[in-house]
């Protein structure tokens, strides 16, 4: 009986390591906090909450909005940031991509003449 319970015990440790062997525990990835494009955005909103008039916050909310597909809501930001500063090329390239991702050809080269035509692009 004495032989039987340590060779029964090695038994089982093989066996246990072998299937601890077999199936590795799957890893969870989660993004860092802040590194994600809806972090980011919420940063930006955050400081457009404090100064609703901050021009670079605009744009880079526009910016992150259009990256996670809200074209509705970049295209409002682009606008708030088109009347702080109506001639910054930001907007413009912003805008036209909006009209681009949709493909909406006819409303882009409506709009085209008018990128085409400001001074400072």
């Amino acid at each position: 009986m004495r032989v039987i319970v340590p060779a029964l015990l090695a038994s089982a440790a093989l066996l246990l390591a072998s299937v601890q062997a077999a199936s590795p525990a799957q890893e969870v990835v989660q993004p860092l906090p802040g590194t994600t494009d809806a972090d980011r955005l919420a940063e930006q909103m955050r400081a457009l909450a404090a100064n609703p008039r901050d021009l670079n916050a605009l744009v880079a909310a526009a910016d992150l909005s259009l990256s996670l597909g809200d074209l509705s809501g970049a295209a409002s930001l682009y606008a708030r940031a088109e009347k702080v500063s109506p001639n910054d090329p930001r907007i413009k390239a912003g805008e036209g991509a909006i009209l681009v991702r949709p493909r909406r050809r006819d409303m882009t080269c409506a709009v085209m003449p008018a990128i085409a035509a400001s001074p400072t692009i």
